[in-house]
């Protein structure tokens, strides 16, 4: 019975301490990808934030105005090329989404990030661009091209 007990308090210990010393300060989400029959990716990902996004479901028709709302002034503005639809998080910022030509975007956070010093390119919230992206782009060849004349801020 002694060896139970203590076999029973070694296994507590030992998770208390990986418990303890695991870096739980790593707040990212993260997106899988899955092709089966070559034909079709289904997508899963994860809201590692530790807290409701209030999620909901939004279609975005075109013709939207929208704002790039950057904190240095340096915002612009854009009407919406195609609908969209897409699921929003914390009120306002795209989380998922898929445009009327079939493009998909997906807002991931790392909270480690790292941007790069500003320039003269007019400011996209890093919260905006996944719509952003959506309301202006038919392909993903397009939108490497369309994001090189904005810059990406937080």
């Amino acid at each position: 019975m002694a060896n139970k007990v203590a076999r029973i308090a070694a296994s507590g210990l030992i998770a208390a301490f990986f418990v303890a010393t695991v870096d739980d300060g790593a707040s990212a989400c993260s997106r899988i990808l899955s092709n089966t029959n070559g034909q079709a990716n289904v997508v899963a990902r994860t809201m590692d934030l530790y807290r409701s996004d209030a999620a909901k479901m939004v279609v975005y028709p075109r013709g939207l105005e929208r704002v790039s709302n950057t904190r240095d002034g340096k915002s612009f503005n854009w009407a919406s090329k195609l609908g969209s639809v897409a699921v929003t998080s914390f009120g306002s910022a795209t989380s998922d989404g898929m445009n009327e030509q079939g493009l998909v975007a997906n807002l991931l956070y790392l909270g480690d990030t790292r941007y790069e010093p500003r320039d003269g390119r007019p400011g996209l919230s890093n919260l905006l661009w996944a719509q952003y992206v959506l309301d202006n782009f038919a392909s993903v060849k397009e939108a490497v091209e369309g994001l090189k004349n904005v810059q990406i801020v937080p």
